[in-house]
C-alpha cells in the first residue's frame, strides 16, 4: 500500500518542482513550455509504470485502485502529450498564430482538470482493510484523510 501512495504522491512532487515558464519573448515562453510540458508527461509515465510494476495486492480492493490510478494517471499523460503536441505547433514568429496555439494548449490542458484522480482516494474510505493498510504506511498519510472529529469527541 505504501508503494502506491508513495507512486501516487510523488507525481504530486513532480509538479510542483516543474521547470517555469520564460515568458522573455514568444521563443523561450514556447519552448519552455515545451520543456514543462514533457517533464509532467515524463512524471506521469514514471507513475504509471511504477504502478504497473506492483505486484497483486494482498488487501482486498488494493488492485482496484491500482488499477483506476493507472488508467487516471494514462489519462492525464495523454493530456499532456497532446498539449505538448500542439505546443510544437505553435509558430512563435506569428504574435496572433502564438496566441492562437497557445490558447489551443491552455484548452488541452482545461481537459485534465475533468480528470478525477481524487475518486480512487474514495475507496479508502469505504473498504476497512484498505483504509486499516493505507493509515499504517507513512506514504499514505498525505493522500488519505483523517475523518473530521465530533463535536465533543475526545481528541
Amino acid at each position: 500500500m505504501g508503494k502506491l501512495c508513495g507512486l501516487v504522491g510523488g507525481f504530486t512532487q513532480a509538479q510542483q518542482q516543474l521547470p517555469g515558464v520564460d515568458r522573455s519573448n514568444t521563443a523561450t515562453f514556447k519552448q519552455s513550455s515545451i520543456k514543462q510540458l514533457d517533464a509532467a508527461e515524463k512524471s506521469a509515465d514514471d507513475t504509471i509504470k511504477g504502478l504497473q510494476q506492483l505486484g497483486p495486492s494482498p488487501i482486498a480492493g488494493a488492485d482496484k485502485v491500482n488499477h483506476a490510478f493507472v488508467d487516471g494517471f494514462g489519462q492525464v499523460k495523454d493530456v499532456l502529450a497532446t498539449a505538448k503536441g500542439k505546443a510544437e505547433q505553435v509558430d512563435p514568429g506569428n504574435e496572433q498564430s502564438f496566441q492562437s496555439g497557445m490558447s489551443q494548449v491552455r484548452d488541452e490542458l482545461q481537459k485534465g482538470q475533468n480528470i478525477k484522480l481524487g475518486g480512487e482516494l474514495a475507496e479508502f474510505d469505504r473498504n476497512k482493510e484498505l483504509n486499516a493498510a493505507a493509515v499504517q504506511a507513512p506514504e499514505c498519510k498525505p493522500l488519505i484523510q483523517q475523518p473530521p472529529q465530533q463535536p465533543g469527541a475526545p481528541r
